[in-house]
Parts: structure tokens; C-alpha cells; sequence
């Protein structure tokens, strides 16, 4: 028994032995030099970082002012009952189009029609009347004037049947003239029973319907179709730069379309720091009345200056600058003066050139003298 229990423990005391020589065992020289040497190759070497670039090149740039306004109609057409009475017909609703002389509604008129034919009964049985007192008249005179050439009759009454012909004539013309001016008058007043569109246009709001009694206040609202102006506004900082017949890009947002305008107005009286603007605006049909839309006012033009995108800038402070690639494909920190700029491009007035190539995309994570790839 005591001869088992030696052997175990010479069996274990020889195994922790083995564990030991294996932990400190020493590594062979050649292969700890390998792993210096790649390590230090590592740390020497310097990866390229891959950009995108672009030439400075000259270009023009619209320096603009941005803004945003509603799509409003250029006028309103408020038609309304001219005769009050009971409403015999309308005959559009909201949203219809309607074409300019469309009757849009009527009034009953049946009292008009019976007092019109009274009237105009009593002025033509007038004119009538003057008529045949007229022809009588010149009837008269030329029996006269027979007489009197073949000596029948003295020039005094020659001269009464004159002046009677000539009083006949002049009351015919004023019965003639009251006739015309009578019926003249019932037209028009016959004009205001009948309710006509004034433009091309759409209807946009209806407050009338037929049998209920019509006055002043009830008809239709429309505006021209296709007709509109941006009322929008810039603050007292843009305001000067803003003028009369300079261009305008307008983009409807809702429609997903731009549409071209011009400056036709710009107040020179502020509401509130803001001065009203209004623009003239090339629509088409999608357009309608309340859209809102996003404005970009055009306000000066440089030609031919040197530019760059605006994506190549980088903001240190309050100053910019950009990485210009060298000859050997690192990198240079180079700052620059920037003048006007649009959408994507900025003038560069100082330190760089015609034909200098900058970092466009992968600038964040460059160094002066960073190596680069250009994709």
C-alpha cells in the first residue's frame, strides 16, 4: 500500500516538472529578431488614404437669397346678383373651370318681363304716333309749297307749314332717341339677371343656390386660372439686394416642380423686420391658389471667377481652408478667402489656382502631408 502512494506522487512531481519547462522554456533568437523587424516596418510604412478630387476651375456663380411664400391668385373675381329676387338656376360649383361669358347663374325676372313689355309698349306707341304726325307734316308742307309755286297760296303760309315740318322732325328724333334709351336701359337691366364669368377662370367659392332670394351678397368667387403671384418676404439684411425684374427659381414642394418668376414688386416698408415681396410666377395647370413654395431670388451674377465646390471647404474657426493635392500625391493645408457662392460652389479669392486639384471627399480624415489615392 505505502508502495502505490510513492508511485502516484512521482508520477504527479513529474508531470508539474513537464508544465514548468514548457512555461520558461526560452523562445529561439531568430524568431523574436522577425517580429521586431515586422513590427518596425509597420510603424514606418503609412497607408494612402482614398479621396476624391476635382480642378479648380473658373465658372459663374449666382449669388442668390433664399425665402419661402404662398402661390396667390394675380386677382379675384367676386360675382355677385346685380337684381335681388328668387335665383332660377345656377349651373357651376366649386372647382368647376369656367370659360369667360359662361352664365354662371339667373334670376327669375318674370315681374321685369311684365313691366319691360309695359314700358316698352308705351314708348313705341309714342314713336308711332310721332312718326305719323311727322309724315303728315311733310305732307302738309309739299301741298304747300305746290301751292305757293303756281301762286295759290302767300309765302307767310308756306312758311308755317316749314316750321311745323321741321317741329315734327325735331319731336320724332326725341321720341326715337327716348325709344332707344328706353330699350338701351331694359337690356342692361336685363343683363343684371343673367350672371356671366368675367375670365377664364376656376370657382373657387359659392354662396348662392337655386329658389333661395338673392341680393349683393350672394354669387360666386373666382380666380384666373393659371394666373398667380408669390407673396413672400426677405428681412432687412437681403432686402437692398432684392429688386424689380430680377430672376426667380420657384420650387412647389407639393408638386414636386420648379417653376421661373421675376421680381415685379419689393415695399420699402418693413412689418416686423420683413419687407413684403411680391413675384410674377410662369404656372401652368398643376398650379393652385395657397401652395406654399420655396423662393430662390437671383440677385447678382459673377462670370468667369475662380471656383471650387462648396464640399472642399473645411471650417477652422471662422476660417476656411482645403487640402490641395501635391506633385507626390500628399497633401497640403492651404487656407483660403472666399467670396460670392450658390448652391454648390464658392468663389476663392486667395491662394489657390487655375488648375490646383483639392480634396473633394475623404478631407476629414486627412493631415498636412497625408499620402492620398485618388479615386
Amino acid at each position: 500500500m505505502k508502495m502505490k502512494m510513492n508511485k502516484k506522487w512521482i508520477i504527479v512531481g513529474v508531470a508539474i516538472i513537464a508544465i514548468l519547462v514548457v512555461i520558461f522554456i526560452p523562445k529561439p533568437k531568430k524568431a523574436i529578431s522577425n517580429d521586431r523587424s515586422a513590427l518596425q516596418v509597420g510603424l514606418e510604412s503609412e497607408v494612402a488614404t482614398t479621396v476624391s478630387s476635382e480642378i479648380v476651375a473658373k465658372g459663374d456663380i449666382d449669388e442668390t437669397v433664399f425665402t419661402i411664400g404662398s402661390i396667390d391668385p394675380v386677382e379675384t373675381f367676386n360675382v355677385t346678383a346685380k337684381m335681388a329676387g328668387d335665383v332660377k338656376a345656377i349651373y357651376f360649383e366649386v372647382g368647376d373651370r369656367v370659360s369667360k361669358n359662361d352664365v354662371l347663374f339667373e334670376i327669375n325676372r318674370d315681374t321685369f318681363d311684365v313691366s319691360k313689355n309695359q314700358t316698352l309698349t308705351q314708348q313705341k306707341n309714342a314713336l308711332d304716333q310721332s312718326k305719323d304726325s311727322l309724315k303728315k307734316a311733310e305732307d302738309d308742307y309739299n301741298d304747300q309749297k305746290q301751292l305757293f309755286e303756281s301762286g295759290a297760296t302767300s309765302q307767310s303760309t308756306l312758311d308755317n307749314a316749314k316750321t311745323a315740318l321741321e317741329n315734327e322732325q325735331r319731336a320724332y328724333e326725341n321720341a326715337t332717341a327716348s325709344y332707344n334709351s328706353t330699350l338701351s336701359t331694359i337690356n342692361e337691366q336685363l343683363d343684371n339677371y343673367v350672371q356671366r364669368s368675367p375670365v377664364d377662370g376656376i370657382v373657387v367659392n359659392k354662396n348662392i343656390s337655386k329658389d333661395i332670394y338673392a341680393t349683393a351678397q350672394n354669387g360666386y368667387t373666382i380666380i384666373p386660372e393659371s394666373q398667380f403671384i408669390v407673396n413672400t418676404s426677405v428681412t432687412s439684411k437681403y432686402v437692398k439686394s432684392v429688386k424689380k425684374g430680377q430672376s426667380v427659381s420657384i420650387y412647389v414642394n407639393t408638386l414636386d416642380k420648379t417653376y421661373a418668376g421675376e421680381v415685379i414688386s419689393v415695399s420699402e416698408v418693413g412689418q416686423q423686420g420683413s419687407y413684403p415681396i411680391e413675384i410674377s410666377i410662369q404656372g401652368d395647370e398643376d398650379l393652385m391658389s395657397g401652395l406654399y413654395s420655396e423662393i430662390k431670388i437671383t440677385t447678382h451674377r459673377l462670370e468667369q471667377v475662380l471656383v471650387v465646390s462648396k464640399s472642399a471647404l473645411l471650417l477652422e474657426g471662422e476660417s476656411h481652408y482645403v487640402y490641395r493635392i501635391k506633385a507626390d500625391n500628399t497633401v497640403e493645408q492651404v487656407s483660403v478667402i472666399t467670396g460670392g457662392e450658390s448652391d454648390d460652389k464658392v468663389e476663392i479669392l486667395q491662394n489657390l489656382y487655375l488648375g490646383d486639384q483639392v480634396v473633394v471627399l475623404g478631407k476629414e480624415y486627412l493631415s498636412e502631408n497625408s499620402k492620398v489615392v485618388i479615386k
